[in-house]
């Protein structure tokens, strides 16, 4: 049966309570309680069920004397309490009434949510009320802890501490800055300030988000090594203590520092508050109007959660037990970035405690079985070493973890690096970096410069420094603070006047998760390359600071080699990038020239082939990284940068078989003569490369050996190698390509403004005492339940995939559109660039000849392409041109290949758009139904739909910024076939039209080109067309029948004028009766019709008469009228040609603006200034004779 509540769950799992005795004697003599049941002694981890004990005396007796039992607590109702919530409310002007909140009451077991934590910090309506002296104007509280916590204290430990120490709490709301945290601005800790005990040890875990799961893993590890330092016999520190006659663990003092109360887990406070080092609802937002900016909270407890996670308590008689821990908890009320947190380690609790040493954990990592001794041990044999650092490795989980590449590479990164560079680093006795994960400081050796240097890159000292604060850095200084240890690893070796050293301490292990997925790891390395990169440059910059140091003259001659080496690393660092496409790309071109040249021409062939695609692939996702890393965030994008890591991978696999073959087929040709290895290596080619893989795996190998320490070479060297060109090609882009990113994290939102406040204003006066409604200490026993409920609850397991914003997504379109476009223009190159035919046993140049003339034929090509779209872009500035110059019609056709309307429809919208002119004012006309291709319709289809298709275009053409009709439904509204009998209804002009639709030729029989008219009139029927004609009919035979069969009669003949048509004389008779009409008679009903309807537009009017234009009878009316021959020729044009009767329009296909303008003059002048008759029969005469 599950439990249905937080108590049932505690009753079920962790609550087991023994049978008392009557704490009273038959005489009712109240006695203390008798000793209870025999503590489990087979396991150190063990339930609850010692804690949690059931008595009969409900009230607690305050700390047992020696000897004693501890004192059990009643075991209340399993119903939630659910107190009103309230505010405080004010009394008086002197005595404040403060309350407590309810804890967790609306909550599940293990889910402590941010909610839920914001309710339990309201005051509770009803408790004891207790008045509260303010310690120099500071909110300095101690609190009751819950009895089972007390309890849990072993008798021989209680003595030896204070009186409150174990049954209370002290919670400090300090309102200054870390700076100002000092005995002389009224501040103190229990340690030191009231129980005046030296600090040997202080152990600074800093906590940014992690969850409990972390927190316990690593804070229940440095219990369990304090408990080895101060109870170990074998321990020199417990036995310096013993000879001093103090405690041991009253030298040791853990302090937890929280950055932020947003961004922290609301269930790690669960676990502490499990521990008796935090409460729920305790906390001051403000006192006396000062904002609260760290919660302090001061316990020594003798409980832990371990990461089971399981409760760990103290059983009678067990040597395992923990000794009791000196524990501080500093909750930063904001978010302000790990150095700010180390600043409250060393400023703050450093200067009040003043350690001997400082040791740095990152919750998160887990400290390995006596390595805080090994640490200690480091510092105590060694009165000059002023920091120190132990191994860390991946945390691999019994080797399940190796499955992941990614895990299995940094393991085998973490083990080479702690076998050889941090050895060799320590043996000159300056380790670049101590990892703040896990390492420790001599707190005197780090007073001073080292710190000031280190906190410049705190942002909440940026105002008080001024220049030189982090806001007024450059970016290059600023990224030197993303690997702040480095820096403070310089300035506390080069101290002025001292000669501290740093080590490495192999026997000091501890373990970290490290990143599982390429988003992760990427993200983490920016902020290490960078930073190390900036913070090494500073240290080779600034290293004449070590000559100010008291140093002896050979450990700077180290130092000096040391620099020399650092610089080296820094240069093949740099030249990274590009060492290993060189190293890429040369290794793979000795597969054909030197292993293969004995093989078949086909294998040649297929590997030239092969190299060639490994080449572009390599360089295409080289290119690839640049776009990403300029451009999303790696979360957004991990796909692609998993993707990337297997393609690179498989290129330095096959770049290391190639090294492994030609280092085997090299060491099998090798013929030493007379001993002289020395020359034969040196003048061997590929002895550098048989170097390189030694120094590879040889020298690794061999290291290994020598540290007893070599599984990670069967487990992870291989991931390693495969992934090592990644590293290089993607984490170092990414890194550089985001040096001006210098962020840890994203600050949250403020949720401080739930706490409760004490005193009014700043400028108000200061209240000195307050009174405060506390839970009573049944009240707080029996929410305790809930707490350890929360604390000790299974762990969940999710996986949670954080949804990509919507800026997210819009990147990642970008870069998959531009990554695309870099792999087509890529393919493009690499085809282009090897268009020819590889011979391996021809010489170059024939390949060389081949390849230069497909490449000239591309050229040609993309010349060509390139002329074109440019003369075809230049139509439609063309066409608004002439609307400038005074055109207001144009003429086009729908056929691709000599005209695009496309581009005429966009110089048509210019010109309407720019000129303000309506579309009445313009003549559109455009020729459809073309046989020559392309052409706008499947030439499959019937005539009909080839005319509807093509109408369809070119109207869409032609009204780029209008909405076209549905043609094909109008035309099944409004048809009307050549039957006589067939209705009609008129339609309406529609808003999107063409003035005039030309056939652009007769068809191949005189059927089709009727279907075709068909058509044609019924787009008149429906308002889509003004007028219809034919184009490029120079048969008068064909013309008078398409007339006389035709329903609407066409408005107008658009021919080439030319004499090889003979200036369409049988054509122009039937229009005009001034002609004669030769041999063709006209049909009947001609005569009439013709003269009125047909307007007849001439082209290549200036390119196909060039005779007529150099003529006499031009010259002569040219010097009459003061007219260009081209306009003269145009005015006789568009009068008719001198043929009464005749209606004309003159089509002008020239592109000069000058001509244009004369053209419109010409015409114009016509217009207002008819010519004689003589002057045009003159003229008529020159073209059709007498």
């Amino acid at each position: 049966m599950e439990p249905s509540s937080p108590h049932e769950l505690v009753e079920q799992h962790i609550m087991r309570p023994l049978p008392l005795p009557s704490q009273h004697s038959s005489s009712g003599t109240p006695r203390r309680p008798q000793q209870p049941a025999a503590w489990p002694t087979s396991q150190q981890q063990v339930s609850l069920s010692s804690l949690y004990l059931s008595y009969e005396e409900p009230e607690y007796r305050g700390p047992l004397q020696p000897g004693e039992a501890p004192v059990p607590w009643p075991r209340q109702s399993s119903e939630s309490l659910l107190p009103p919530k309230s505010s405080f409310s004010q009394a008086d002007d002197s005595v404040l009434h403060l309350g407590l909140p309810p804890i967790g009451y609306d909550e599940e077991p293990g889910h402590a949510h941010a909610e839920g934590w914001l309710a339990r910090q309201q005051p509770p309506a009803h408790g004891d009320r207790r008045q509260v002296q303010l310690t120099g104007g500071h909110w300095i509280v101690d609190h009751p802890v819950p009895t089972p916590v007390a309890n849990a204290v072993e008798a021989a430990y209680r003595a030896q501490g204070q009186p409150t120490e174990f049954t209370h709490v002290r919670y400090s709301a300090v309102t200054c800055d870390p700076d100002e945290f000092t005995s002389e601005h009224g501040w103190g800790l229990r340690t030191s300030s009231e129980y005046g005990r030296e600090t040997e040890l202080l152990i600074a875990l800093t906590y940014y988000n992690e969850d409990r799961h972390l927190l316990t893993r690593t804070l229940h590890s440095v219990m369990q090594n304090i408990r080895d330092l101060c109870k170990n016999r074998w321990s020199r520190y417990w036995r310096a203590c013993e000879e001093e006659g103090r405690p041991a663990w009253q030298r040791i003092v853990v302090s937890l520092v929280f950055d932020g109360i947003d961004p922290c887990d609301k269930e790690t406070l669960d676990v502490l508050a499990t521990m008796g080092v935090y409460q729920d609802g305790v906390m001051k937002r403000q006192v006396n109007g000062y904002e609260t900016v760290a919660h302090l909270f001061e316990y020594t407890t003798q409980v832990s959660v371990d990461a089971s996670p399981r409760l760990v308590q103290p059983t009678s008689g067990n040597d395992a037990n923990l000794v009791p821990v000196q524990m501080i908890l500093c909750l930063k009320q904001k978010n302000a970035k790990k150095i700010n947190s180390h600043r409250w380690v060393f400023h703050a609790l450093g200067r009040m405690l003043q350690p001997e040493i400082v040791v740095l954990i990152d919750v998160g990592t887990k400290p390995g079985h006596k390595a805080l001794y090994h640490l200690w041990e480091a510092f105590h044999n060694n009165p000059h070493l002023g920091g120190a650092c132990g191994e860390i490795h991946a945390m691999i989980r019994h080797g399940t973890k190796l499955l992941n590449p990614l895990v299995a590479a940094q393991n085998f990164e973490y083990k080479i690096s702690n076998i050889l560079d941090k050895p060799l680093e320590s043996m000159f006795g300056y380790v670049s970096v101590l990892p703040g994960a896990f390492s420790a400081y001599r707190y005197r050796a780090i007073e001073g410069r080292p710190l000031e240097q280190y906190f410049h890159g705190d942002h909440t000292l940026a105002e008080r420094l001024g220049r030189k604060g982090i806001q007024n850095m450059n970016i290059f200084r600023k990224n030197m603070f993303l690997a702040e240890d480095r820096i403070l690893c310089f300035e506390l070796v080069a101290k002025a006047g001292d000669r501290w050293t740093l080590s490495y301490v192999k026997p000091s292990k501890a373990e970290t998760d490290v990143p599982e997925h390429t988003a992760e790891l990427i993200s983490q390395r920016r902020r290490w390359l960078n930073g190390s990169f900036a913070a090494s440059v500073y240290a080779l910059v600034h290293f004449y600071r070590f000559y100010r140091s008291r140093h002896s003259v050979l450990r700077k001659l180290g130092f000096h080699v040391q620099a020399l080496y650092n610089v080296v690393q820094l240069i093949l660092s740099w030249f990274a990038l590009g060492n290993m496409w060189l190293t890429f790309a040369i290794i793979i071109q000795y597969l054909p020239s030197i292993l293969l040249r004995d093989f078949s021409e086909a294998w040649l062939v297929a590997f030239h082939y092969v190299n060639l695609v490994a080449m572009w692939t390599y360089g295409f996702f080289l290119a690839l990284q640049f776009v990403l890393a300029l451009g999303n965030r790696p979360k957004s994008e991990h796909r692609v940068y998993a993707f990337s890591f297997v393609v690179f991978g498989v290129l330095g696999l096959y770049t290391l078989g190639i090294s492994l073959w030609l280092t085997i087929q090299s060491l099998a040709g090798l013929h030493v003569k007379n001993g002289d290895y020395a020359s034969v290596v040196l003048n061997n080619t590929t002895a550098v490369l048989i170097a390189s893989l030694a120094a590879m795996f040889g020298l690794y190998l061999l290291a290994s050996l020598l540290y007893a320490d070599p599984w990670h070479m069967l487990t992870s060297s291989v991931q390693y190698t495969l992934l090592a060109p990644s590293m290089v090609n993607v984490m170092n882009v990414y890194a550089f390509c985001n040096l001006h990113d210098v962020s840890w994290g994203t600050k949250g939102s403020d949720k401080a403004d739930a706490l409760p406040s004490v005193g009014g204003a700043p400028s108000a006066a200061h209240v000195d005492t307050v009174e405060e409604v506390a839970l009573t200490q049944e009240a707080l026993d029996e929410r305790f339940h809930e707490v350890v409920a929360r604390a000790v609850s299974p762990f969940p397991h999710q996986n949670e995939k954080s949804k990509p914003t919507m800026d997210d997504s819009n990147k990642t379109f970008r870069t998959r559109l531009v990554a695309f476009w870099l792999l087509t223009n890529a393919l493009l190159v690499a085809v282009i660039m090897n268009l020819y035919r590889y011979r391996p046993h021809e010489k170059l140049d024939t390949e060389a000849r081949e390849g230069r003339k497909n490449q000239e034929i591309y050229f040609k090509v993309m010349l060509w392409s390139t002329f074109g779209l440019a003369f075809f872009r230049f139509l439609g500035d063309l066409v608004y041109e002439a609307f400038v110059q005074g055109f207001r019609g144009v003429d086009t056709a729908g056929q691709r290949k000599h005209y695009r309307e496309d581009l005429v429809g966009a110089g048509l919208a210019r010109a309407r758009r720019e000129l303000q002119l309506r579309r009445e004012d313009i003549w559109i006309q455009t020729n459809g139904q073309d046989l020559k291709g392309p052409v706008p319709y499947d030439p499959a289809a019937s005539v009909a739909d080839q005319v509807c298709a093509s109408f369809v275009k070119s109207l869409t053409h032609l009204h780029p910024d209008e909405q076209v009709p549905d043609v094909r439904a109008l035309l099944a509204q409004y048809a009307v076939r050549a039957n006589p009998g067939a209705s009609r209804t008129e339609a309406p002009r529609q808003a999107v039209y063409l003035d005039s639709y030309l056939l652009h030729s007769p068809l191949p029989t005189l059927q089709s080109t009727l279907e075709a008219w068909v058509v044609m009139e019924a787009l008149v029927d429906a308002g889509l067309v003004r007028y219809i004609g034919l184009s490029n009919v120079y048969d008068p035979h064909i013309f008078s029948l398409l007339f006389e069969r035709a329903r609407i009669k066409p408005h107008v003949l658009q021919n080439r004028w030319h004499s090889s048509t003979g200036h369409d004389v049988s054509l122009l008779s039937l229009l005009s009766p001034v002609l004669s009409p030769n041999a063709f008679p006209p049909p009947a009903d001609f005569s009439e019709a013709a003269p009125r309807g047909v307007t007849y537009q001439p082209f290549w009017t200036l390119t196909g008469n060039q005779r007529f234009l150099q003529s006499d009878a031009v010259a002569l009316v040219s010097s009459q009228r003061g007219l260009t021959p081209a306009q003269v020729v145009y005015a006789f044009v568009s009068q008719g040609m001198g043929l009464p009767g005749l209606a004309t329009c003159v089509l002008s296909g020239t592109t000069d603006p000058q001509h244009m303008r004369e053209a419109v003059d010409a015409v114009r002048v016509a217009e207002i200034d008819p010519w004689d008759d003589a002057e045009l029969a003159s003229l008529r005469r020159d073209v059709y004779g007498e």
